[in-house]
């Protein structure tokens, strides 16, 4: 409650001074909060957030062409291999590639020069605005339902010794290795970070 009472203070202040602006509303004023730092200078902020984008694009390609995952069975329903390009049918990687792509788009406008600024549609500003809010709370929901009811049911799953042992360290595998922490985790730090530094 206290992280969605944080990121919602400065999108009402942004819908405020939006209100409050005569050329191009919302748009105009969306466009000092995409890029703006708070706490941060505005270039500290956009290196930032290329280094998460740069960071998060590693991990997924890393993911996508070098991690040998395997194969997830379940009773009754088949076989998926979790390796290689299917790890794109996860809503968790998608968010994690949606978080990059934010990252990545909002840190190079950001170092654009003010006259190269001044070319950016105003749209554009908009749409990366949602695009923080949608994400932030997906990857609130992706951490919630991760350690709140996936995690849980692996581990009654675990205890009630109805399991198969290699597929049980399979699934542990991807939750607690590196991706799986750093998806299930780091996305939600992001986030609350850059909504923390940004106007």
């Amino acid at each position: 409650a206290v992280v969605m009472v944080c990121v919602m203070i400065p999108s009402v202040r942004v819908i405020s001074d939006a209100m409050r602006t005569k050329e191009g509303g919302v748009a105009t004023a969306t466009a000092k909060y995409v890029l703006g730092g708070l706490y941060t200078s505005d270039r500290t902020l956009a290196y930032t957030r290329l280094a998460i984008g740069a960071f998060q694009t590693w991990l997924v390609l890393e993911r996508i062409f070098f991690s040998k995952v395997g194969v997830l069975c379940n009773k009754g329903s088949g076989c998926i291999n979790m390796g290689g390009k299917n790890i794109l049918t996860t809503f968790t990687v998608w968010n994690w590639v949606l978080q990059s792509l934010f990252f990545l788009t909002t840190g190079a406008i950001g170092l654009l020069s003010p006259k190269a600024k001044a070319k950016v549609p105003r749209r554009a500003f908009f749409t990366l605005w949602v695009m923080f809010e949608v994400l932030f709370a997906t990857a609130l929901l992706v951490s919630i339902v991760v350690w709140a009811v996936i995690l849980p049911k692996l581990n009654a799953v675990e205890a009630s010794g109805d399991f198969d042992p290699v597929q049980m360290a399979l699934r542990k595998k991807m939750f607690w290795g590196r991706f799986g922490l750093c998806a299930h985790i780091l996305n939600v730090v992001f986030m609350v970070g850059d909504g923390v530094l940004n106007r």
